[in-house]
């Protein structure tokens, strides 16, 4: 097991992979709608589990959208 996880460069996290002063970006979020479609997407820039990628996401589609309009957010 070992072997194979040793075999593949994004299994290992200590590796920097690009260089980090040329890319701000480490990863995107999206967010899409209940057919998957793609509505907008955030870059995200720096790591860790962070929830302001999610808010800043949902914020932008309440500014789009009708007072009444109907919104649920589901979390994986």
């Amino acid at each position: 097991m070992n072997e194979c996880e040793e075999s593949y460069i994004a299994t290992d996290g200590n590796k920097q992979k690009t260089a980090a002063d040329i890319y701000d970006d480490t990863g995107i979020m999206g967010l899409i709608c209940c057919h998957d479609i793609p509505l907008f997407f955030a870059n995200i820039d720096s790591p860790g589990k962070q929830q302001k990628y999610a808010v800043a996401l949902i914020s932008h589609l309440f500014l789009l959208l009708l007072e009444t309009a109907t919104v649920v957010v589901f979390t994986t």
